[in-house]
């Protein structure tokens, strides 16, 4: 079949698709955050609740700076672990869970705090220091395996199938497979990730860039700037039309 100057068959769209799903089955191995990660969430919900119950303004100022700073040293240690970024509010199913889990956690929060402050019921912020914070590692750890089982599932989209010849070349397919798992990947995550060369993926990228499809985001980092890579609006919907012209040549 010939599309845009290309020859793309039943069996090359199959083998594009195959290495599609290898990349996010690899990528799935690595994004599991470890189990301590959503202890320590749990901890800090439970610190920055249990903290409301204290009279003193300072004390509270520095368990909410704890709280913060605690969060941002988490967030540091998993973007250092795998070189990525994964926004909780993704679309579909999880998002829901998300959004539905933090408005849950407000209305906790405010009882509790209504509770001790208005009817002086004394505890009342602990027990819900306790509640949020189990409550905050299990759904944490529930979407980060939800999230992983949905990489391992492989590439799957619902819209109308659409060649690009932009995308069309393996190492630029990978990339935008890569990235649209993810909000953002460091560069050489991306490129060991793929097996390329420096110059090579960066010539990938560039065309990637040039279509709108990638966004660079260089960061002064010591003495060297480093680069992390996110799919935009377009790149992401050039992609999902790809795929589904990659399933419908393979009758997927």
């Amino acid at each position: 079949m010939a599309r845009g100057g290309r020859t793309l068959d039943g069996r090359a769209a199959a083998a594009q698709l195959a290495l599609l799903n290898a990349d996010r089955i690899a990528l799935a191995e690595k994004a599991m955050p470890p189990w301590w990660y959503h202890v320590l969430l749990g901890l800090l919900l439970f610190v920055l609740t249990a903290g409301q119950e204290l009279n003193d303004a300072w004390a509270q100022l520095a368990v909410l700076t704890a709280f913060f700073a605690g969060n941002y040293w988490l967030m540091w240690v998993q973007r250092r672990r795998t070189g990525m970024e994964v926004d909780g509010g993704r679309p579909g199913a999880s998002r829901r869970a998300y959004y539905m889990w933090t408005a849950i956690g407000l209305a906790v929060f405010f009882a509790a705090l209504v509770a001790d402050q208005a009817l002086d019921i004394r505890g009342a912020l602990l027990v819900a220091g306790l509640v949020l914070g189990v409550g905050m590692a299990l759904v944490s750890r529930w979407y980060s395996r939800r999230y992983v089982a949905g990489l391992a599932q492989g590439v799957v989209t619902a819209v109308a199938p659409r060649f690009d010849a932009v995308i069309h070349p393996p190492p630029r397919l990978q990339v935008c497979g890569l990235l649209a798992a993810v909000d953002l990947m460091d560069f050489p995550v991306v490129r060991d990730a793929l097996g390329l060369s420096d110059s090579v993926l960066s010539e990938h990228v560039q065309q990637l860039e040039e279509a709108s499809y990638v966004r660079v985001h260089r960061v002064p980092r010591a003495s060297r700037l480093r680069a992390s890579l996110a799919l935009t609006a377009a790149g992401r919907a050039a992609f999902d039309a790809h795929v589904a012209e990659l399933r419908r040549i393979t009758g997927g």
